[in-house]
């Protein structure tokens, strides 16, 4: 008796395991909401969100792998966010997040390259690398290729 129970069970749940099903990694919808939270003499806080949908049964998780940003075709940092875990059958959004040295945005061929002369500017930025996304075992990458302008306010 206690071998058809362990049968049955097990049985239900291949059945169970096999009706989750994995069609296709989760979209990637876009990165909005690219905007500057902080800026100081120091450094500047560019903040971001990666938008994807996921339309499987089962979750899986999604990390950054070296995310440049780019302003005016120059390498100034490179955003970092924590794993995130994807539920399923879910839109979610990725905080994304980069600490620019104000030093890297000044234009140092400018008399007075000072963050008082860049207040207000606009920059147009280039989000580019791989987001990864890992479930049972398998990876799926993203190339992120995003330009967005964005005006740096104190």
């Amino acid at each position: 008796m206690k071998k058809i129970s362990k049968l049955t069970g097990s049985i239900l749940m291949l059945v169970f395991v096999m009706s989750c099903s994995v069609r296709e990694k989760p979209e990637f919808v876009e990165v909005n909401k690219v905007n500057i939270s902080e800026s100081n003499k120091e450094f500047v806080t560019l903040n971001a969100s990666a938008v994807f949908n996921n339309i499987n049964h089962i979750g899986g998780e999604l990390q950054i792998d070296k995310v440049d940003v780019l302003i005016s075709n120059q390498n100034v940092a490179t955003l970092s966010s924590e794993t995130f875990d994807v539920l399923a059958k879910d839109q979610f959004t990725i905080p994304l997040t980069a600490k620019i040295e104000t030093k890297k945005l000044i234009n140092k061929q400018q008399i007075g390259g000072i963050l008082q002369s860049i207040i207000g500017r606009k920059f147009q930025v280039v989000l580019k690398g791989n987001i990864k996304y890992n479930i049972i075992g398998f990876t799926h990458n993203y190339n992120l290729n995003e330009t967005k302008i964005v005006k740096l306010k104190l």
